[in-house]
């Protein structure tokens, strides 16, 4: 994790920390969106993410609206990450589950892919599970004492969706505008432990809204 230090004027302090709400003026805030999907041992093929509106505080998606960012606002994606959660250490089968759901099978590796208004991205394939998972599967395991393992940590990974050279994300949310994501398997992935597990998906980038 890292951050700017910048050294700023008492009167530039004020005028950032108070801007003014004038018309067509949006505030611009680190942000990520997120969505939680069920995963089913045996059964699931594809996930569809962010089409449901936020009803159990933020512990599921924090999105406001389903399927859409509010009108006015504008959301700037640059990075798209995934987390698998209800994994509990100790569990031997664990590292297995975590690197067949996002490896796949022999049959092909998962991806996913955005719709956003009448369009696809990317324009061909998807992008790869392996590499939204925060950096690809680590972990330590002795079969006969302890295991456990995880996506990588934290920060270290995931998919870069790109700038240009102003540092602008390619892809810019318009609010009211509908978008999903859709994970794909090409077949159903047993794990190990069988049951679900639930599968986060995070798009991190800036968030633009109206001042208030």
């Amino acid at each position: 994790m890292q951050h700017p230090v910048i050294a700023h004027s008492s009167s530039d302090l004020e005028q950032m920390a108070t801007p003014s709400a004038v018309p067509g003026n949006r505030e611009a805030i680190a942000t990520e969106l997120y969505d939680t999907q069920v995963f089913t041992s045996a059964a699931t093929t594809a996930l569809t993410f962010f089409t449901a509106a936020d009803v159990n505080n933020g512990f599921v998606t924090n999105m406001k609206q389903a399927g859409q960012i509010p009108t006015g606002d504008f959301f700037m994606p640059y990075w798209l990450g995934l987390d698998v959660l209800g994994f509990e250490p100790g569990d031997y089968d664990r590292l297995t589950d975590l690197y067949r759901l996002v490896y796949g099978t022999a049959t092909g590796a998962p991806y996913a892919v955005l719709s956003y208004g009448t369009k696809t991205y990317p324009q061909a394939g998807g992008f790869s599970l392996a590499r939204m998972a925060e950096g690809g599967i680590t972990g330590f395991s002795t079969r006969t004492a302890e295991e456990y393992a995880n996506i990588a940590h934290p920060g270290t990974g995931g998919v870069w969706l790109g700038a240009d050279d102003q540092g602008n994300a390619t892809l810019t949310f318009k609010g009211g505008q509908p978008f999903s994501w859709q994970m794909k398997w090409a077949a159903p992935v047993t794990l190990l432990a069988g049951g679900t597990v639930l599968l986060r998906l995070t798009m991190r980038g800036t968030y633009y809204r109206g001042i208030q």
